[in-house]
C-alpha cells in the first residue's frame, strides 16, 4: 500500500468515526428527550390489597402521558381533567378501527369544531381495564389521546409526592355502565 491511498484509507475511517459517533449521539438524545416527554413509557404498577394500581410521573412540562390500548391499538394517553369524554384523533379512532356515530359541535381552546362520538369497547391503562367507555373522534387533533372524564370517573386518582396513582374505586372491576 502506498502512502497516498493509507492516507485516504485512515481520513475514511476517520469519517466513518465521526459520522458514527454522531449518529450514536442522535440516538441517545433522541431517548433522553423521549423520556423527558413520556416519563412512563415503561408503566410502574403497584399491587396492593386493593388490586392493581398504575404509578405515573409527570413529564418535564408537568403532564402526564403514558401508553396505554385501545381495544388491541397502542396509543399514548395524555390525562385531561378538562376534556368530557377520551378524546382521540382521527388517525388512531381509524388504526382502532373506530366508528364516529353523528356528527355534534364541541367548543374547545382552539374553538368549535365538528367531531363525532363513538364507543370504546376496552380501554387498557396498564393493569387497569375499563369497558364500554364514551369517547369523541377529533378529526382535526394529532398526538395523544385524551383521557378525559368519561374515563377518569370511573377510577380514584390521588396525587402525591411519588406522582400520580390511577386505581380501580374498592380494587372493582370497572363493567360497562349506563351513561
Amino acid at each position: 500500500m502506498n502512502a497516498p491511498t493509507g492516507k485516504r484509507l485512515g481520513q475514511g475511517m476517520w469519517v466513518a468515526f465521526w459520522a458514527l459517533l454522531l449518529a450514536l449521539l442522535a440516538l441517545m438524545f433522541g431517548r433522553w428527550e423521549e423520556a423527558r416527554y413520556n416519563p412512563n413509557s415503561e408503566l410502574s404498577v403497584r399491587e396492593g390489597p386493593g388490586g392493581s394500581a398504575l404509578l405515573l410521573q409527570p413529564n418535564h412540562q408537568g403532564h402526564y402521558l403514558f401508553d396505554g390500548h385501545i381495544d388491541e391499538t397502542p396509543a399514548t394517553f395524555l390525562i385531561d381533567t378538562g376534556a368530557s369524554d377520551v378524546v382521540i384523533p382521527k388517525t388512531i379512532a381509524d388504526r382502532a378501527g373506530l366508528k364516529g356515530q353523528g356528527r355534534f359541535s364541541a367548543r374547545t381552546a382552539n374553538g368549535t369544531i365538528s367531531v363525532s362520538r363513538t364507543r370504546i369497547e376496552r380501554l387498557r391503562l396498564g393493569p387497569l381495564t375499563l369497558h364500554d367507555v364514551r369517547a369523541t373522534i377529533n378529526p382535526h387533533m394529532t398526538g395523544e389521546v385524551l383521557l378525559g372524564m368519561s374515563a377518569l370517573k370511573r377510577l380514584e386518582l390521588s396525587h402525591s409526592a411519588d406522582g400520580l396513582v390511577l386505581r380501580r374505586p374498592g380494587g372493582s372491576d370497572q363493567k360497562p355502565s349506563p351513561l
